[in-house]
């Protein structure tokens, strides 16, 4: 599950603790909500993630933004447009099967010049008719949290999100593959293969299987089930009282 916020909630006091936070679109960012990440989120191991181009309408800028929200400074090249598609480089986990997210947008590129020297780590390129294989995404772990960058508009896929939830020591709830919806006390999956699927909670609890109208596990942490392909599975888990 995730909640979703606008870039003004950052500065809230009543922001909850979570521990990735994802910025979609930060290319407004103020003075006011930079200080609030580097105050409030740049801490206790969390990931934070920002795409494309970071405080580039902002009153700071995007050199600047990025380098305080990252460590890492993104570079705009007006005068190049480029297509905007990944291609994998290292060995690093979250570059695995980064490069399937790609769109059919074109741009001016942006790029993470020399991130080695910024103690980055390179987690793809644009591909050499693209941008001349410049850091198109990069990773930097500091000493109590993590940041990452993003250059494509539009998101990532969904093994990037299941590979920044290993990173933060999250436990995905539903199988590597398939659609898992979850909150308030709801787990829903709907099936994209045929087979066995495990689901997983935290704390101990009876999981009540909606379509049957019955308990299906007792003061358990996970499930195994049969699902075909194509079809959906609703549960609500209640505290267990054992």
């Amino acid at each position: 599950g995730y909640d979703p916020y606008l870039l003004k909630d950052i500065a809230h006091p009543d922001l909850p603790e979570y521990k990735i936070y994802i910025f979609l679109s930060s290319n407004t960012m103020t003075r006011r909500e930079v200080e609030a990440v580097e105050n409030r989120l740049q801490r206790d191991g969390n990931i934070l993630v920002f795409i494309h181009a970071p405080g580039v309408s902002g009153e700071l800028g995007l050199s600047e933004t990025s380098r305080r929200l990252m460590g890492m400074t993104v570079t705009l090249d007006p005068e190049f447009s480029t297509h905007y598609k990944y291609q994998a480089v290292g060995q690093d986990p979250l570059a695995e099967q980064i490069e399937q997210l790609h769109t059919s947008t074109h741009g001016p590129i942006l790029f993470i010049d020399k991130p080695e020297s910024q103690g980055a780590t390179p987690l793809a390129v644009y591909p050499q008719e693209a941008g001349g294989n410049r850091v198109a995404a990069a990773v930097k772990r500091h000493a109590d949290w993590t940041s990452v960058y993003l250059a494509i508009p539009g998101g990532f896929t969904p093994r990037f999100l299941r590979n920044l939830a290993l990173e933060a020591h999250v436990k995905p709830t539903g199988p590597d593959g398939d659609a898992t919806y979850v909150g308030n006390r709801m787990i829903v999956l709907h099936a994209m293969s045929d087979g066995p699927k495990t689901i997983s909670w935290d704390k101990p609890a009876d999981l009540i299987d909606l379509t049957l109208n019955k308990t299906v596990a007792t003061a358990a942490t996970n499930y195994t089930f049969d699902l075909p392909v194509g079809e959906t599975a609703w549960f609500r888990y209640e505290p267990s009282t054992e």
